[in-house]
């Protein structure tokens, strides 16, 4: 699934990475492209928002 790039700071790069992987990994197996892709960019948005989850 693509998705925008955003801008992590580094310190935080290793966790953000962590939680994609394991939604990307649900989205694939239990959901289609179209759900995975909205799932995605509303963890972007909370990202953003919390700067930091």
């Amino acid at each position: 699934m693509a998705s925008k790039s955003l801008s992590v700071p580094k310190k935080m790069q290793s966790k953000y990475n962590e939680i994609t992987e394991v939604i990307s990994g649900f989205c694939e197996k239990h959901l289609n492209d179209e759900y995975g892709e909205g799932i995605n960019k509303c963890y972007q948005i909370i990202y953003d928002q919390e700067s930091g989850i």
